[in-house]
């Protein structure tokens, strides 16, 4: 039996410093600490035991004695901190220093107990037995000290039971569940020591090696690392980016300096409102704007072998980008605005010209211009084809108007010029000019403004001249098969000329003008339209005066 007893001490010594190594491997953290303290304090434990078995004098079991107890009570004290935090128990900090000075004293109190009575009460030694061993009375710390250890069995106990059942995850339920069947197997050999059945052997060492085999179960087979080491798998080794790592219950398991300095309630733990804030952000896709910084937030979950582990969340500092993306915007915005005003500069110019050919001034499109502006704003407010006029659509409108006779460059200035009426031939010559318009604009617009004011200024153009009841040209459109751009145009356009003088016509008065424009509703106009031009021909006349 003596010899099975030294092959547990050297097993376990064994084992204890591949497990010391292992740990020491990992990434360090507050948990890493804990287990380190832990496997260090029962690596010590059982050296000392084994000297305490191998010894032949008092004094030789009581420096192994000594020796024992620089390590046995913070196995106890370890293995509770380190439970509590992985059940998520918050100990404040003032606690956790009581609880390493109580381990301490123990430690010192034992360390002179040839002086004092404290810890323990009288101090012999027997080769009876299963072998050479000390006998120890049990001093007023001594039985406070094994009160304490059983608290912390009891506490342990409820704790790991609690999370049990409170966790919905798996790979955590199998985790707790080794922790308790370490917790176990200690408080069975705290309970076969006290009871004296083991005849002087301190069956609490191998309770601890039991222990500490469930505890390298936890960490190998259950990856106790993981849930930080996969996190690291997946991110830099050097983290300028703010990281936060979260288990599956949506507890704080890891933060970087960086993740501190963005969120300074992380190192206060009252982050649960930052963490909320920054879950919407990343699901919704958006930015996090913080101490005058812009940073962009990815989460990514950890999961290996289809077994989640938890999520974390990368914060990247992207305000330089933005800004300078922000500029860059403004800058082209502020480029493209004088590129579209020099471009209507010239379409105007282009358009001038091409009136002043047909022996009209300029007069005609500031005219017709603003009779659009005019009719598309009233039409808009009285609540017309609202499904149509959007502002974007008015605006286009009004800086089409210029171009709508823009294919009158084509046309030979006998036939333009002409004084006399017209004869077949040539007004067929002038019915080209909507179609040429349009190839004009296709040709030289296109590409340089959005879509929908190239098409409205090609519909300007090319429809004009329709007629609401079909016998217009170029198309032969009737009724809403006519652009309503061109319907208003149309409009603008015959009233002015109504009202200019020409080389072979004098202007038409305000009555007549009127007069001729009710008379083509329903046949050249848009009924709708007459009535609003009509309401408004006081606001128009003024144009024209």
């Amino acid at each position: 039996m003596y010899n099975l007893f030294i092959s547990i001490q050297f097993i376990g010594i064994i084992f204890l410093i591949f497990e010391l190594v292992y740990i020491i491997l990992q990434r360090p953290t507050e948990f890493h600490g804990l287990l380190t303290l832990s496997t260090v304090s029962t690596l010590v434990n059982f050296v000392g035991y084994l000297f305490e078995l191998t010894s032949t004098t008092k004094e030789e079991a009581l420096l192994a004695v000594k020796f024992i107890y620089l390590g046995k009570p913070f196995i106890a004290l370890s293995i509770f901190l380190f439970v509590a935090k992985f059940c998520k128990v918050k100990l404040s900090g003032w606690l956790k220093g009581a609880m390493i000075l109580l381990h301490l004293s123990i430690f010192f109190f034992v360390l002179t107990c040839e002086h004092h009575t404290i810890f323990y009460s009288s101090i012999d030694f027997t080769t009876d037995g299963l072998f050479p061993h000390l006998i120890l009375g049990h001093g007023v710390l001594y039985i406070l000290y094994y009160g304490i250890l059983a608290i912390y069995l009891i506490l342990l106990s409820y704790m790991c039971i609690h999370n049990y059942h409170k966790t919905t995850s798996a790979i955590h339920k199998k985790q707790l569940n080794c922790l308790m069947h370490m917790i176990c197997s200690t408080a069975i050999g705290f309970a076969l020591y006290l009871s004296g059945c083991t005849q002087g052997y301190d069956c609490t060492a191998p309770a601890y090696l039991i222990a500490t085999i469930f505890l390298t179960l936890s960490i190998t087979k259950y990856k106790l690392f993981d849930t930080i080491s996969l996190a690291k798998e997946n991110a830099m080794d050097t983290f300028s980016e703010g990281l936060m790592v979260f288990d599956n219950e949506g507890d704080l398991l890891y933060n970087n300096s960086t993740a501190q300095q963005i969120f300074p309630s992380l190192q206060t733990g009252q982050y649960s409102e930052d963490m909320i804030q920054l879950k919407k952000l990343s699901d919704c896709n958006l930015s996090l704007h913080r101490n005058e910084r812009i940073y962009d937030v990815t989460h990514r979950d950890i999961i290996r072998k289809n077994i989640s582990y938890g999520t974390m969340y990368i914060l990247h500092d992207m305000t330089d980008t933005y800004n300078y993306t922000d500029r860059l915007k403004k800058d082209v915005a502020e480029k493209t605005k004088e590129v579209i005003s020099i471009q209507h500069s010239v379409i105007a110019s282009f358009a001038n010209m091409i009136e002043a050919r047909d022996d009209v001034t300029g007069l005609h499109i500031k005219n017709t211009s603003e009779y659009v502006k005019i009719v598309a704003r009233a039409l808009k407010e009285e609540g017309k084809y609202t499904d149509i006029l959007t502002v974007q659509y008015l605006e286009y409108v009004i800086q089409a108007a210029p171009l709508h006779d823009i294919g009158k460059i084509s046309i030979p200035d006998y036939v333009l010029k002409k004084a006399d009426r017209l004869t077949n031939e040539e007004f067929e010559i002038i019915k080209t000019h909507p179609v040429v318009g349009a190839k004009i604009i296709d040709e030289t617009l296109a590409g340089l403004e959005d879509d929908e004011y190239v098409n409205i200024t090609r519909d300007v153009a090319l429809y004009h001249h329709e007629k609401w009841d079909g016998n217009g040209y170029p198309k032969g459109l009737k009724g809403e098969e006519i652009p309503l751009c061109a319907r208003i145009m149309a409009i603008a356009d015959v009233y002015d000329a109504l009202r200019s003088k020409r080389s072979y016509k004098e202007g038409f008065s305000k009555e007549k003008s009127k007069d001729i424009i009710w008379e083509s509703s329903g046949s050249h106009f848009d009924p709708e339209i007459v009535a609003t031009f009509m309401n408004h021909i006081e606001e128009i006349e003024r144009v024209v005066d």
